[in-house]
């Protein structure tokens, strides 16, 4: 599956994959699991028992932790929310930045995957919020959902022009990203591009990933008031963090 091979689902090595992933976050004091690829768990007894078995690895690897951590999973059946704590990373925009960050916002505190309410589709695509606007904007800014899960924004790849249908990410982008962070307490992760090699090679994502760290601190600190970050969560409203008076940080709205 995904050009892995994979062990059979009653097997001893099927417990034993479930250990040593357990293992590791046991040994590295990890503080959550994403359970990438456990879409693919239908391999495993075909589409009727997906359920079944993605369920049983996720417990085989509970039952092996040592205290419990935060867990997410790119995909979603009935037994999971026993350990989900976090709900719909989604995977990297390549383009339209701004616009996605404001789509996952509102999506990700309906309690749905993909669909406003009262709007129905036979394919599970990303985006299709698209043109709603009315309801993207209410949930958007709304303080968190139905679910009252800590809210993340991950994953998250900063681009280049490569290839040139992709659009390059670009400070404004990722200020747009950090104050939707700050307004909806919500955490990221990057899908790679912040290794040494990576930032000597293109200079700006250096700038980019120094101005996430600031963001992120601020935002760990609870540095900014609720009112503030009630402006931030507005979809389409640009700010950019200066330095206002006595050398406090404050927020700049942007003239778009």
């Amino acid at each position: 599956m995904f050009g892995r091979f994979v062990p059979g689902p009653d097997t001893e090595l099927f417990r034993e994959i479930a250990g040593h992933t357990a293992e590791i976050v046991n040994e590295c004091g990890f503080d959550g699991i994403y359970f990438d690829a456990i879409d693919g768990s239908d391999i495993l007894g075909g589409e009727e028992y997906f359920w079944y078995y993605g369920t049983k690895f996720i417990f085989e690897v509970a039952k092996a932790l040592k205290k419990p951590v935060g867990m997410e999973m790119s995909s979603m059946a009935h037994h999971w929310w026993h350990y989900r704590s976090r709900w719909q990373a989604w995977d990297r925009p390549v383009r339209g930045y701004k616009k996605f960050i404001d789509i996952h916002s509102a999506a990700i505190k309906t309690g749905r995957l993909f669909y406003p309410p009262k709007i129905k589709s036979n394919e599970n695509e990303h985006g299709l919020w698209r043109g709603h606007e009315p309801l993207i904007t209410k949930y958007a800014s709304a303080e968190n959902g139905g679910l009252l899960l800590p809210l993340h924004f991950g994953w998250w790849g900063n681009q280049t022009w490569n290839p040139p249908q992709v659009e390059p990410t670009f400070m404004d982008d990722i200020e747009y990203l950090c104050c939707k962070m700050i307004g909806n307490n919500a955490g990221l992760s990057m899908l790679g591009g912040a290794d040494t090699k990576t930032l000597e090679a293109n200079p700006l994502f250096a700038r980019i990933t120094e101005k996430i760290r600031q963001y992120e601190e601020l935002r760990h600190s609870g540095y900014f008031s609720d009112s503030i970050r009630a402006k931030l969560r507005e979809t389409g409203k640009e700010f950019t963090l200066i330095k206002g008076q006595e050398w406090k940080m404050e927020f700049k709205a942007c003239i778009i």
